[in-house]
């Protein structure tokens, strides 16, 4: 929308000539923009004839971590002191992120009774988020925080939404919040300066001119905004809480034909079938089974190499790149696996490195590749997160067969074949390599056939009551233990791996 975009003529706000010192705290993430904010404010109140300073506190956040920038702005250089805004000092905060600008840090810089905030309501997912799938961010509770110290000085604006549907690019949100603030009176710069200041930062010039001046306008007036977005509103569909189960199960099935094929998707359905037979006549017998359901397809279709090449090479994901954005644009691919890897001496973490389109044919080909997973000639079986993810699947699996160990009754201690008089017990957990395996053999027939229960690499361990016996199986990385019942098995999602 934005070359149809025509921002009108905006009344100018008056500058005093003389004011006292202005401490202007911008709140953001790293690689959104937040540093030049705070360069383009510092150099506009040199331009402007007045004293500015600017301290960029970055930290070891590097992009998308927490950072701040401190600018204070006067009419003459001796009363500009110190360049941090220490404690209740702060008179404005410019938030470019709600998480930020909620934080304790942020809070902490405001001059209680006295500072205003502007604060972008967009959330921009936190590093938690890739290692927890089901984190999400409180914007009820962040915004509380905000106006239980501000008040009515807190405003709120989805600057981003604005930026993307009627500029193109999210990334111009903190330059509109900045226009945004302008147009309300609380920095001490004129406009000519202003935009003399962006021309001169050299980037993307007129796209950052255009979002200054819809900034202001949002100020000025905030519904003839809203409407341009009328037409073009994004609906949002909320996730639902429940759903019948059969659905989610075909639901997943028809995932996993496309992640792997056919065979895994029978595999998913065959061990969902075996978990609600294992579950029938008990009273929470549905929410164990959708939580199966939903966790088991989890761990069996982990996002690895193949799987993103896949995403990538699809039709869908390119058209909907040509939805979102006009005109011509070009692509990149951050990479990290196999020779894109690149270790960062620093941090000692892999970086990415970023290539161009012509990798989609490589995507495709990989993409094509996928009947190779888990096969001897997986090229990448043997790396660390290909084992991991092998681990945690025979885990979860043992941990579903034993949803199948029956409830203690008469003698408390033993399974059910002992009770029944038959000749043996066996209990059967599945082995990190992913194959089955009896551990112990119990009952008349296996004491004179003087059978011993033998110990074997799994990550599950199981006591068989009846014998006495205990068998510790240990993984590489850590020791599952379970009494012979059913009740304290875990079938949600595994403790040691999320995605």
């Amino acid at each position: 929308m934005d070359g149809d975009l025509t921002i009108p003529a905006l009344p100018d706000v008056e500058i005093p000539g003389d004011f006292a010192p202005t401490a202007i705290l911008v709140a953001g993430i790293g690689g959104t923009g937040v540093v030049t904010i705070g360069a383009v404010l510092t150099m506009a109140a040199h331009l402007d004839g007045k004293a500015g300073s600017s301290l960029d506190v970055t930290g070891l956040s590097q992009k998308y971590g927490a950072i701040g920038s401190h600018i204070r702005i006067a009419p003459r250089t001796e009363l500009l002191h110190a360049a941090r805004i220490g404690s209740a000092e702060a008179d404005v905060l410019l938030g470019c992120d709600l998480i930020v600008a909620a934080g304790a840090d942020a809070l902490s810089r405001l001059q209680p009774g006295q500072a205003r905030a502007f604060v972008n309501t967009g959330i921009v997912p936190t590093s938690d988020f890739t290692s927890q799938p089901d984190w999400s961010a409180d914007e009820a509770g962040l915004r509380q925080r905000l106006t239980g110290s501000l008040g009515v000085r807190a405003e709120f604006v989805d600057v981003a939404a604005l930026a993307q549907q009627l500029l193109g690019d999210a990334i111009l949100s903190n330059m509109l919040l900045l226009g945004y603030a302008w147009q309300k009176g609380v920095i001490p710069v004129r406009r000519a300066a202003m935009e003399k200041a962006i021309e001169l930062n050299g980037v993307a010039t007129g796209t950052n001119h255009k979002a200054f001046a819809l900034g202001r306008w949002l100020a000025h007036d905030h519904a003839a905004v809203r409407r341009l977005l009328a037409p073009t509103q994004v609906v949002q569909f909320q996730q639902k809480a429940g759903g019948p189960l059969a659905e989610l199960i075909e639901d997943r099935a028809r995932r996993l034909v496309d992640y792997q094929n056919a065979a895994l998707a029978t595999r998913y359905r065959a061990r969902i079938e075996a978990v609600r037979r294992m579950l029938a006549g008990r009273s929470d017998a549905q929410a164990l089974l959708r939580q199966v359901a939903a966790q088991y397809y989890r761990v069996l279709a982990v996002k690895d190499e193949f799987e993103v090449a896949r995403l990538y090479s699809r039709p869908a994901f390119m058209q909907s790149l040509r939805d979102g954005f006009d005109g011509d644009f070009k692509v990149s691919f951050h990479l990290a696996g196999g020779p894109f890897g690149k270790l960062d001496k620093v941090t000692g973490k892999i970086g990415k490195t970023a290539v161009g389109a012509w990798i989609r044919p490589a995507f495709r080909l990989l993409a094509g590749a996928r009947l190779l997973r888990g096969s001897r000639f997986d090229p990448f079986a043997r790396g660390a997160e290909a084992q991991l993810n092998r681990r945690v699947l025979a885990a979860y699996e043992a941990d579903l067969d034993l949803l199948a160990t029956p409830r203690r009754s008469g003698r408390p201690n033993a399974c059910r074949p002992c009770l029944a008089g038959q000749q043996a017990c066996a209990v059967t957990a599945t082995c990190a390599n992913g194959r089955r395996r009896r551990l112990c053999h119990t009952g008349p027939g296996a004491r004179r056939a003087g059978r011993r229960c033998q110990p074997v690499e799994t990550t599950a361990s199981v006591r068989c009551h009846h014998r006495k016996r205990k068998h510790h199986e240990q993984s590489h990385h850590h020791v599952r233990h379970h009494r012979f019942d059913p009740h304290p098995v875990h079938v949600g999602p595994p403790a040691c791996y999320a995605r």
